[in-house]
């Protein structure tokens, strides 16, 4: 059968790297590998085109087809297969042995290629030829596959050895770790050791600190007791020089009335001269009554300030710079005190007595006889 006698359509696979020529003397027809039929055999399904072709037209019996893998650039395998014209006119197939897909090295799903051309139809004996090399060819894979399982069993031998000194190797540095591992124990129970004592030491610092808050609280209660004790007292002072200060008016007011008298007095000595110079005599007597009383005044009131002094450096040593102010407070509302007994001396000798008398009753010298005024 001839190139030029067969229609183009036949041409339904052309491999990679073939040129026209070469496309032209031989027609490909792409396959893929069916399900296996037995352990040994492979089944190819043919296309309809290439029985048509081959086994439609043929007048001989049986012919040989050429079952091959690859392109020509990776080397194409193939291998001539007897095809019987009365399967491919039924059955539209044929058979593969095993033997011959090992020797295409052919895998499931891979795709591969019947080849067909005017030299397929041969007589039975040089199928038997063809079939011979093949064999041959076979047996020189053989070999070669051979010398190549001796090469990678010298490349496993030596990956062995190595694998064994890495074992080696690893097994000496887990002894070291092992070493290490003991080392690092021995410190962690010196650690241990240590942060028990360090907590045995907190222990005690807690228990020290628990006893120096609670003195510290103490002292605060104590100085707030005796913060508010004195705040009491400046009260007591307040009150006190409210009252010295009323008296002070009702001193005014007396002093107004006797300038009054005074002036009247002087009238009425105007008329009777004799009355005013006995008038005179018993003034200038209760003047000096007077002037003794305010002395005996003046020298109450520098005692009870001199007390008052005292008692202020005794609270100075256990009260704040507070307590410091509110006492110059005191000393400074004692001065104004002490100036206002100073301008009495135009009292009579009997309010005089009234007076000291209430300020000895006064509440705030009750319950402090070390503050009383000293008779």
């Amino acid at each position: 059968m001839s190139n030029q006698d067969e229609p183009t359509s036949v041409l339904s696979y052309f491999p990679a790297g073939y040129t026209d020529s070469e496309r032209r003397k031989k027609h490909f027809y792409g396959v893929r590998k069916a399900d296996a039929k037995t352990s040994d055999d492979h089944l190819i399904t043919l296309p309809k085109k290439f029985v048509d072709t081959i086994g439609g037209s043929d007048p001989v019996d049986d012919c040989h087809v050429l079952v091959c893998r690859g392109n020509k650039e990776e080397g194409v395998r193939q291998m001539k297969l007897r095809v019987d014209k009365k399967t491919l006119s039924s059955d539209k197939y044929c058979y593969v042995p095993a033997r011959v897909m090992e020797f295409l090295q052919v895998k499931e799903r891979d795709v591969i290629y019947i080849l067909h051309d005017e030299q397929a139809i041969i007589p039975q004996s040089s199928q038997a030829v063809v079939f011979e090399q093949a064999m041959q060819e076979l047996f020189d894979e053989n070999v070669d596959l051979k010398s190549q399982l001796g090469a990678q069993a010298a490349i496993q031998a030596k990956e062995r050895s190595a694998h064994e000194m890495a074992v080696m190797a690893l097994q000496a540095h887990v002894s070291t770790l092992e070493a290490s591992n003991s080392a690092a124990e021995a410190t962690i129970a010196s650690l241990e050791a240590k942060m028990a004592a360090m907590e045995g030491e907190m222990a005690a610092l807690a228990a020290t600190h628990a006893a120096v808050v609670d003195s510290h609280n103490k002292e605060k209660k104590d100085s707030a007791d005796l913060l508010h004790g004195l705040y009491l007292k400046l009260d007591d002072a307040c009150t006190h020089a409210n009252t010295l200060g009323a008296h002070a008016a009702m001193l005014e007011e007396h002093i107004t009335n006797a300038k009054a008298a005074k002036a009247a007095s002087r009238i009425a000595l105007g008329i009777r001269q004799t009355a005013s110079d006995a008038a005179a005599r018993a003034l200038r007597t209760q003047v000096a009554r007077l002037e003794d009383n305010l002395a005996r005044v003046e020298s109450t009131a520098a005692r009870r300030e001199a007390d008052l002094v005292a008692e202020i450096a005794a609270l100075q040593d256990h009260v704040e710079t507070f307590c410091m102010v509110e006492q110059e407070r005191l000393a400074r509302e004692a001065a104004a005190a002490e100036e206002a007994l100073n301008q009495r001396f135009a009292l009579p000798e009997q309010e005089v007595r009234e007076m000291l008398q209430r300020e000895q009753k006064s509440a705030y010298f009750v319950g402090h006889p070390q503050l009383q005024v000293k008779q």
